[in-house]
């Protein structure tokens, strides 16, 4: 029977979600109508991956028979999955990315250390230009919880009845230009920012579910509802005719202590703050999937009392005595690995999975949040020709000429000494023009014949005198090295050449005097054009890497004027926080899974990686910015909301 609305459902940890979701989905579940086509379902889950994965999984439970799937949506891609609905017929502002948000927020810290020289952070803005970039990325962290969250500013006259030390009072100051100032800036050109975009389309989304504007039955899957705008979503479509909301393991046993209790850091929080909201109770939701609500099983029963809410935890000695055996069963088929590095835990990992593939149709996934243990793990499996699928966002200095302009970059924050501009030379897409074949050859030459034994490399200001001083020591020399005395004239032609082209591509950085931002992005982009002319611009990596320059381009007037060692500071951050989209081409049995995205996943081998302090859970920094009671005046979560 389906339940009365609001109608919420759960899927118990460590069930196959997807799969039992797909089943559901083809038994046409909430509404059971046999006739209906299934094309009009309407599936939201919270990634990419997961979209991907059901959609796979509704196809191998048709077993071969003619599909029409249901719209299957990521709830952030927003373009997609509001066409066809009353937004359609709103004129939409445009969304401020969060790249040249930084770029606003950077132009409004330098106006605030200008105008206030009194104050002693402002000093240091204005002396150091890392220190700047440091505080302008941790207020624009500031600005996104701010906005998520969906509240504001507009309590900072109270902030400063609270007793705060001289350094909190500055940085209200800061906080009130960034008030005043950030959104009029969007105001003037017609945009908003990402954030605020989103939650206004998800609530204009949720608007148009609640009147009764959406066509077909829809089902929200996965989502806990962290953020109010989705929470409001999951709301309306909980209590929509044909809606229903499938929360990912809702601890239904948890006892009505524990539930009152559970701290912001706890992962049960963010579906408690839903299901107050609808004014439902944790006990009534039913599991889809089995026929009753089940006893918690053993695992599931040690994982809830592990996490219990630290006032309850003198009931372990009543909870848990009784349940030695049960508690032993939890434990069973765990296996735990203390690796003395890094570098050995990955290859660990990389064994169990590699073994995982010599046992039929088993499946293996490695759940981390650790960027780097993942990528020395991918790095591990290649030395057998195993690639694997991590859904993590690679972003755009690992790719293409977005890799080439961060070692350009870097280049510029090195001042460019000889050992940061030969490692962007020796990048192997760089050709400077030369001929591909004998390049990576003439490379060579030139390094063991001008840089290797040559005291006056490093100090060197031109790579093309260089290459002329050392070819004219090879000729009175009589200690050269072999290699060295093997050199043809024309390859001390071609040497000399390549000096005078390493020249040329540096040529547009040799004024060191301050300069428009828009001047030296353009003299990168310049730069770059001679380090790699046949760059393939036909690529998908590339397409985003020409929409990068354009909207830096276009909001370079945002940024003060500058030398180049900041604006490469400043472009390198950019750079590196552009994501990529992820691809899915690795080996279907094995994958790396984020911690958002492994509620939803199942495989034969599991495996937790990166389990240190700090790392997971990920220490909770406040920010230099808002303590304790500023955030609850301003009514954010605490820091540690993150760790659920």
């Amino acid at each position: 029977m389906t339940p009365s609305l609001p109608r919420v459902f759960s899927i118990a940890a460590g069930e196959a979600f997807l799969d039992i979701l797909a089943e559901n989905i083809l038994s046409r579940f909430p509404t059971f109508e046999k006739t209906r086509p299934l094309a009009e379902w309407t599936i939201l889950v919270p990634t990419r991956r997961a979209a991907v994965e059901l959609a796979k999984s509704l196809k191998r439970q048709a077993k071969g028979q003619a599909l029409l799937l249901p719209r299957i949506n990521p709830i952030g891609d927003l373009e997609e999955f509001f066409v066809g609905s009353a937004s359609d017929i709103i004129e939409k502002p445009t969304p401020v990315s969060p790249q040249v948000q930084l770029l606003q927020v950077l132009g409004l810290v330098e106006k605030w250390a200008i105008e206030n020289p009194h104050i002693g952070l402002a000093g240091e803005i204005t002396r150091s230009a890392v220190q700047r970039l440091g505080l302008a990325k941790s207020l624009q962290e500031l600005i996104i919880t701010v906005e998520t969250n969906e509240s504001s500013f507009d309590k900072l006259a109270e902030a400063y009845d609270i007793e705060l030390s001289i350094h909190r009072e500055s940085i209200l100051s800061l906080l009130q230009l960034l008030h005043d100032h950030l959104p009029s800036i969007n105001h003037a050109q017609g945009q908003i920012s990402a954030i605020d975009y989103r939650n206004r389309m998800i609530r204009l989304k949720a608007a148009a579910i609640a009147a009764g504007e959406h066509q077909g039955p829809i089902i929200a899957a996965g989502s806990t509802g962290t953020i109010p705008s989705t929470r409001a979503l999951l709301k309306a479509i909980a209590h929509h005719p044909q809606g229903a909301v499938i929360l990912p393991g809702l601890n239904t046993a948890a006892d009505d202590v524990y539930w009152a209790l559970l701290p912001q850091e706890h992962p049960q929080y963010s579906m408690k703050l839903f299901l107050d909201e609808i004014d439902l109770r944790h006990t009534s939701v039913p599991h889809l999937g089995l026929e009753t609500t089940p006893q918690p099983r053993p695992r599931d029963f040690l994982s809830s009392e592990l996490m219990r809410p630290s006032p309850t935890t003198q009931m372990w000695h009543s909870v848990l005595a009784p349940q030695h055996q049960r508690i032993e069963n939890a434990s069973q088929g765990i296996v735990e690995i203390s690796a003395p590095d890094r570098q050995l835990e990955a290859r660990s990992i990389a064994v169990i999975m590699r073994k995982s593939l010599n046992q039929e149709n088993e499946t293996a996934a490695l759940i981390t949040p650790d960027r780097d243990l993942a990528t020395r793990v991918k790095a591990e499996l290649r030395r057998w020709n195993i690639e694997i699928t991590d859904t993590a966002s690679l972003s755009l200095n690992t790719q293409g000429q977005g890799h080439i302009l961060d070692l350009l970059l870097e280049c510029a924050i090195d001042q460019f000494s000889v050992a940061s501009v030969f490692a962007l030379v020796s990048q192997h897409a760089v050709t400077l023009g030369f001929p591909v074949d004998n390049f990576a050859v003439l490379r060579q030459q030139f390094e063991y014949s001008c840089l290797r034994g040559n005291p006056f490399a490093e100090s060197s200001a031109k790579f093309e005198h260089m290459a002329q001083g050392a070819h004219s020591r090879s000729q009175k020399a009589y200690r050269s090295h072999p290699l060295v005395k093997a050199l043809l004239p024309q390859d001390w032609e071609n040497i000399i050449a390549l000096g005078a082209k390493i020249d040329e591509a540096l040529a547009p950085f040799a004024n060191t005097a301050k300069a428009p931002f828009s001047t030296h992005l353009a003299n990168l982009v310049a730069s770059l054009e001679i380090f790699n002319p046949a760059a393939d611009k036909t690529t998908a990596d590339h397409r985003v890497f020409d929409q990068f320059i354009a909207e830096i381009g276009a909001a370079a007037h945002h940024h003060p004027a500058c030398t180049l060692f900041e604006a490469a500071l400043a472009i390198q951050h950019l750079l590196r926080t552009t994501p990529l989209a992820p691809s899915f081409k690795g080996h279907p049995r094995l994958g790396i899974y984020g911690t958002l995205e492994a509620r939803l996943m199942k495989a034969d081998v599991v495996i937790l990686g990166g389990l240190n302090e700090t790392i997971w859970p990920k220490q909770s920094d406040p920010g230099p910015w808002l303590n304790r009671t500023m955030r609850d005046l301003f009514g954010l979560p605490h820091p540690e909301r993150d760790i659920g």
